[in-house]
């Protein structure tokens, strides 16, 4: 479900690059959240991904949304872009009992971050991850985080991979997923 329409950047691959129309930059009521996922369990839910087109952790309330989702013993998931995943947040987020947060982060190195998330914030999100890691470490939790990134050159695939493992997955502790790069926005 999607906690928050908008987003905080313009990925080129993504729907959200050339902006989405005003109804959809909402934020989903809280009440609205929790009849949707009560009427789920009806049917056997198991589990509720946060997320969407929109930049979950822009919804100010999203470990409420969580702790919701894990009060009916139900796995939660999110994608995030990591930008806003302050301490205070992934505190909050671990505390909620989130299952998977998985982090987009597109680029193999500072330059290809910045080309492909549409941000010069390399160094920001690699020390948010990191710090997930370290506080569900700390905090004895089970939430995982996970780092997602799409080869963006198929021609140079195990160059880029080897430098997003070291990059990305040895620098942060994070497990990482990387899959061939898609275009949801249909942009060239």
């Amino acid at each position: 479900m999607e906690l928050n329409g908008g987003c905080n950047y313009t990925c080129p691959m993504c729907p959200q690059a050339k902006g989405r129309e005003k109804d959809f930059l909402k934020k989903l009521p809280f009440e609205v959240f929790t009849k949707i996922v009560d009427d789920g369990m009806q049917y056997g839910l198991e589990s509720v991904s946060l997320h969407g087109s929109g930049e979950p952790t822009l919804n100010n309330e999203m470990p409420k949304y969580v702790e919701y989702v894990k009060s009916k013993h139900v796995k939660c998931i999110s994608f995030t872009n990591g930008f806003k995943l302050t301490e205070q947040l992934s505190r909050k987020l671990i505390r909620a009992g989130i299952d998977v947060l998985r982090v987009s982060c597109i680029g193999y190195d500072r330059e290809s971050y910045a080309h492909w998330m549409d941000k010069d914030v390399y160094d920001e999100v690699r020390e948010n991850v990191k710090r997930f890691v370290n506080l569900n470490v700390e905090m004895a939790s089970q939430s995982e985080i996970h780092l997602h990134h799409l080869i963006t050159d198929v021609e140079n695939k195990e160059r880029e991979i080897e430098l997003y493992k070291r990059n990305w997955a040895g620098y942060t502790g994070a497990k990482s997923e990387i899959w061939l790069m898609h275009n949801w926005a249909g942009n060239d």
